[in-house]
């Protein structure tokens, strides 16, 4: 049965795989953002040392949405 440092061992890696899978589609998609502590989509802030950029997919496919529509207009 999984103690409390198991899951929080779990939690680490769940959150350090969204980070470089973040990063990785990020980068195929023409632009690289570094962590700033916070969500780029909403603005939620993370904990000390969590280099997630998006709370989730829908933060960082609202994001890209939004950096599309800028390009497209010339913002």
């Amino acid at each position: 049965m999984p103690d409390d440092v198991d899951r929080a061992q779990e939690r680490e890696q769940e959150m350090r795989d969204d980070a470089l899978a973040d990063h990785q589609r990020l980068s195929r998609n023409g632009f690289d953002l570094p962590p700033c502590g916070e969500c780029y989509g909403c603005g939620e802030p993370f904990g000390i040392g969590d280099n997630r950029l998006f709370c989730d997919g829908a933060c960082a496919d609202g994001y890209e949405h939004d950096r599309k529509q800028c390009a497209a207009n010339g913002d």
